[in-house]
């Protein structure tokens, strides 16, 4: 009786242990169909991408290592499309910075021309180099310089210009010339040359005229500026603006209004050290022009 009794205990206890086991293995059946039902639903995923109208389409349909690969895949491609878009926009903008900056430019040189087109400069000048005389011109009913207005004796040099347009750039009231000489009236046209009075011995010194060169107005003497009277000087420094056109040519024609003539002053020791066009105050020419002719020269 003992022996059967070990004997069911033994068939129960195994009874258990194959249950036991069937439930188990149950669960892992059923963990494992979770898992492939899973994977599979994961597996079957189609994911869309579309960037200017070109659909990229990445199907995941392999092994857990074949889809983390391809979502690295997917991820990259992302961030280059991403990246295209930025560029297509940086570029974008620019296209756009450059028609802005070239819209810019053009409206500059428009207003440039049109600055040009409303500055009215009152007077054109053309210097004679042959002749040495300079004539100044005003506008005719139609806007063009040739009405003549002035001319003037003057002297030129080997460095005068022959031809050409230029203007004047700077002014200064008085400047030092080549050969530690200084000049009244200076008008810059170009480089050093320069439209001033005759020489002086010393500078803000009126008294140190330098007459012998006065005396050689009409004559190419000077190493290339162009001489005046300081009273023809001091006119084109306050009735030419810079930006005043300057021509240069050469002619026996002296112009419209004719060679003007200035006189000898050498002969003339108590005055000669001054210009007799000079307006400064204590001028000697002053009072010999009042008692001789009743008005000072100009």
């Amino acid at each position: 009786m003992k022996r059967f009794k070990s004997i069911m205990f033994l068939v129960i206890l195994l009874s258990l242990f194959v249950l036991v086991g069937c439930s188990n293995n149950a669960i892992v059946e059923t963990s494992a169909q979770m898992d492939i039902d899973e994977y599979e639903n994961e597996n079957s995923v189609e994911e869309d991408f579309e960037q200017d109208n070109e659909v990229i389409r990445v199907v995941l349909n392999s092994g857990w290592e074949e889809r983390l690969r391809k979502k690295s895949m997917i991820n990259d491609l992302t961030q280059i499309m991403n990246d295209s878009n930025n560029s297509n926009e940086e570029e974008q903008e620019d296209d756009n910075v450059r028609e802005e900056i070239n819209s810019d430019a053009n409206n500059n040189e428009d207003d440039e021309e049109q600055i040009n087109e409303e500055i009215n400069y009152p007077y054109y000048i053309k210097i004679n180099y042959q002749a040495n005389v300079l004539n100044i011109y005003t506008k005719d009913e139609n806007g063009e310089y040739t009405v003549p207005y002035k001319a003037m004796l003057c002297s030129t040099g080997a460095a005068t210009p022959r031809s050409g347009v230029y203007s004047i750039i700077y002014k200064y009231r008085w400047l030092e010339m080549i050969g530690g000489v200084y000049a009244q009236y200076c008008s810059q046209v170009v480089g050093n040359i320069l439209i001033h009075s005759v020489p002086y011995s010393r500078v803000y010194d009126n008294s140190s005229l330098q007459y012998w060169s006065y005396d050689k107005l009409g004559q190419s003497v000077s190493a290339g500026c162009i001489r005046l009277t300081v009273g023809n000087a001091k006119w084109i420094y306050e009735n030419c603006p810079n930006g005043t056109p300057v021509e240069f040519y050469a002619s026996s024609d002296p112009g419209p209004l004719g060679k003007p003539e200035e006189m000898k002053i050498s002969s003339f020791t108590e005055y000669r050290n001054w210009d007799p066009t000079d307006p400064t105050e204590g001028n000697p020419w002053t009072n010999y022009f009042e008692q001789t002719t009743g008005s000072i020269i100009e």
